[in-house]
């Protein structure tokens, strides 16, 4: 953790004063835009999938635990797994360039609060995280006709043809969803506090076609889909980066009850 604290106060080194503050120790915020049509692929979790999940937190020494959650309304709260692929830019990234990010969520606590677990991701750049520090660009390609993404280092493949249309039915978010996106966790317990608008929480969301889909991960063919669905606009977000750095999570793992 020491090491993770040197390599953020590194970080703000670089930063304008009025960004943060060195005494405090306040997190830097940084926007993110991500562009319209990000895509939410949905799994929910079969018994041995819950489990053989729990198990890699368990690896990776986290006091997390998976929850269930409600993804749509009027649906019942079940264990999922959320692929989440969308373009994005932001200033941090030090360039105009849009930047196409896939992670893999799931939703946990951490026996104080519940928020967004990013298992892994993959991205087309170079990117920064506290569980990797520096993690390598992959390929990764999403537009309206297709996802692909494979690392053959983490073990990871996702691939499918993709039908977006004016057309496409409407997909009713639960709030449950939103209340999960307040914190962004990564597996060492670090997490990234979200702080967004009405281009979320009344973001217009539809269900699109989706075709020849494979999705592997943890040596598990993941086959069954609960639903596809897509954000049609822009969403704004500001990060509060890793935001519990200076507060390192606590070494006791959540009980499964």
């Amino acid at each position: 953790m020491k090491v993770l604290q040197f390599f953020y106060n590194g970080l703000l080194t670089g930063m304008p004063s009025i960004v943060y503050n060195p005494f405090t120790r306040a997190n830097i915020h940084v926007p993110f835009n991500i562009g319209p049509k990000s895509l939410y692929i949905n799994y929910k979790l079969e018994p041995y999938q819950v489990a053989k999940i729990n198990d890699f937190l368990l690896e990776k020494n986290s006091n997390l635990i998976l929850q269930p959650v409600q993804l749509e309304s009027q649906c019942d709260p079940d264990y999922y797994l959320s692929l989440n692929i969308y373009n994005c830019t932001s200033p941090v990234f030090m360039n105009d360039k849009e930047t196409t990010r896939f992670e893999i969520n799931t939703y946990v606590s951490d026996c104080e609060k519940n928020g967004t677990l990013i298992l892994d991701y993959l991205s087309n750049e170079l990117s920064i995280d506290p569980v990797n520090i520096f993690k390598r660009l992959s390929s990764v390609k999403y537009n309206k006709t297709m996802i692909q993404a494979t690392s053959l280092r983490q073990n990871i493949t996702l691939k499918g043809n993709l039908n977006i249309s004016e057309n496409d039915k409407q997909y009713n978010i639960s709030d449950d969803l939103i209340h999960f996106s307040d914190n962004i966790f990564y597996t060492n317990g670090i997490f990234d506090k979200l702080f967004y608008d009405t281009s979320l929480i009344r973001a217009v969301t539809k269900t699109p076609s989706i075709e020849n889909l494979q999705f592997n991960f943890l040596n598990i063919s993941f086959t069954n889909v609960s639903s596809v669905f897509y954000f049609e606009n822009n969403i704004n977000f500001v990060g509060g980066v890793w935001y519990n750095i200076f507060k390192p999570p606590k070494a006791i793992r959540c009980s499964l009850n």
